[in-house]
C-alpha cells in the first residue's frame, strides 16, 4: 500500500514566531506531525514511533510540501519534498495488532 497527500504551514503559523526570525524555517517537529497525520487519515495503520528521519532542506513556510510513502513489513517509508527537492525520508514504525 502507498499514498501520497500535500499540506502547506501558513506563514503565520504561531511556531514561526522564534523559529527564526527574519529566516522562517517550519519546525521538523511540525512536518512530522503532519506526515503521521496524514499517513493516519489515509490508513488504518497506528504510528508507534518514528525509527528514523532525517531532514535534509529547510522547509520554508508557505511551500507546498507533498509526502509520499509505502507500507512495508519495516515499516511506513516516507519522503517530504517541495519545489526545491527533497525536505525529509524516514521510516515511521507501526504498532502491533
Amino acid at each position: 500500500m502507498s499514498g501520497y497527500a500535500e499540506f502547506r504551514i501558513p506563514v503565520t503559523h504561531a511556531c514561526l514566531a522564534g523559529h527564526f526570525p527574519g529566516e522562517p524555517v517550519v519546525p521538523g517537529v511540525l512536518v512530522l506531525q503532519r506526515v503521521i497525520g496524514a499517513i493516519s487519515v489515509q490508513t488504518d495503520a497506528r504510528i508507534a514511533g518514528i525509527r528514523r528521519c532525517k531532514f535534509v532542506a529547510p522547509l520554508r513556510p508557505g511551500q507546498i510540501c507533498s509526502v509520499r510513502w509505502t507500507v512495508a513489513d519495516s515499516g511506513i517509508r516516507f519522503t517530504c519534498r517541495n519545489v526545491e527537492g527533497t525536505v525529509a525520508q524516514g521510516v515511521l514504525q507501526v504498532a502491533d495488532g
